[in-house]
């Protein structure tokens, strides 16, 4: 059994489709580090209305010596999903490899994390589009002892952005003890 722990992040997007209000394409992307053996062709994935399915990988991007690590392999899984109706949908991934490195996780290897998006659909509002980073994860600079990620948010639709802090999220999406 290989453990293994490549995991840095992931970005959930969706964007209405055209075909009807209730139908979706989304988009997640994976970042994991390019030295781990670990690969994944599709994922599970849960869109929030009681069903999970696998999304194929569409896309391999690879960026070498972005000082996070040896490199960062960025994985882009792609479908669509018709939603039941109007509503709010917790759209969750779920990966079971965090990086071991993080401090601030007690055990981080054995904690999952979850990436979440919500998506409401409300036929008075009409279609929704998630927020967009425009900087990609490993993207960052330091000031002294100092992290700084510039985001770049962007929202389509020009909805009022606000950003908090929140409890780590591990395995089925519930906050990490400690």
């Amino acid at each position: 059994m290989l453990l293994a722990n490549h995991f840095l992040g992931a970005e959930i997007r969706y964007l209405p489709d055209g075909t009807d209000l209730y139908t979706y394409t989304i988009e997640l992307d994976v970042y994991t580090n390019l030295s781990s053996p670990s690969d994944r062709p599709e994922v599970a994935f849960e869109f929030g209305d009681g069903t999970v399915d696998t999304i194929p990988r569409v896309e391999i991007l690879e960026f070498l010596n972005v000082g996070v690590c040896s490199g960062v392999k960025l994985s882009t899984y792609h479908t669509t999903h018709t939603y039941p109706g109007p509503g709010s949908y917790y759209l969750h991934y779920i990966d079971q490899n965090r990086s071991g490195s993080i401090i601030n996780i007690p055990s981080p290897i054995s904690q999952g994390i979850c990436v979440e998006a919500l998506l409401v659909i409300d036929p008075i509002l009409g279609a929704n589009h998630s927020l967009t980073f425009e900087s990609m994860q490993f993207v960052f600079s330091r000031n002294w002892s100092t992290l700084i990620h510039e985001t770049a948010p962007m929202d389509m639709d020009g909805d009022s952005l606000s950003f908090e802090l929140v409890v780590p999220q591990g395995n089925a999406c519930q906050p990490i003890p400690g």
